[in-house]
């Protein structure tokens, strides 16, 4: 009876060992962490994305309204302004020119005509239509403007040329902005003539004249 007793008792501990050993086995099979490699094996094969948020771009859309046609060299009549035949002027020569008495289509002889004169730039700004305003002025202290677009608001036409080519050369020498900037560059400019609408423009001449657009600035 004792021998019966003391084998059941080391049985009962065997088995007991036994399950505790297989306990064990399994909570680490099912409890196992990945190992630092696996980590990073996982997080190469499946990275986290993000999609970024959008950036507004810029707007070549806004290219003013009020004659634009004419402005840009966009209207039927552009293709008859003769580049190739410059007339040398000044500041006071241009703005003592008599204005139509009405702005619509282009008008003759000054809005057929390309000039160019020697005058001070005297002021800048980047214009909410996204010309270059410029104002020139002369040794009487005469002003005008003269306008630059952009080359992305006149992307075809008998001036795209000469835009791109003159706002690439106010861009090697200045950095024009939203802000009104003050300098005395003198240069050399030429383009064709334009009446405006008189607006309370900074530096507008008394008939409002400009050349605009600009197609060749020298320095």
């Amino acid at each position: 009876m004792k021998r019966s007793l003391s084998a059941l008792l080391i049985l009962a501990a065997t088995a007991v060992a036994s399950c505790s050993s297989g306990g064990r086995s399994g909570s680490s099979t099912t409890q196992a962490r990945p190992t630092t490699s696996t980590v990073v094996a996982l997080s190469t094969s499946s990275p986290i994305t993000t999609t970024p948020a959008s950036e507004p771009l810029p707007n070549p859309a806004t290219c003013g309204a009020e004659r634009i046609t004419v402005k840009d060299g966009l209207d039927a009549d552009a293709a008859r302004v003769d580049q190739a035949n410059v007339h040398p002027t000044t500041v006071a020569d241009l703005i003592a020119l008599q204005p139509p008495a009405t702005l619509g289509a282009r008008t003759q002889p000054v809005e057929f005509t390309v000039y160019r004169l020697s005058a001070t730039i005297i002021e800048y700004k980047h214009e909410t239509d996204n010309d270059y305003h410029v104002v020139v002025s002369d040794p009487a202290g005469h002003t005008m403007i003269v306008e630059i677009p952009s080359p992305a608001c006149v992307t075809a036409g008998p001036f795209h040329n000469g835009i791109a080519a003159s706002r690439a050369a106010f861009d090697s020498r200045f950095h024009a902005s939203s802000a009104l900037q003050h300098t005395a560059v003198p240069a050399t400019v030429t383009g064709v003539g334009f009446f405006d609408f008189k607006h309370g423009q900074t530096g507008v001449a008394p008939n409002a004249i400009e050349l605009h657009p600009v197609l060749s600035i020298q320095f």
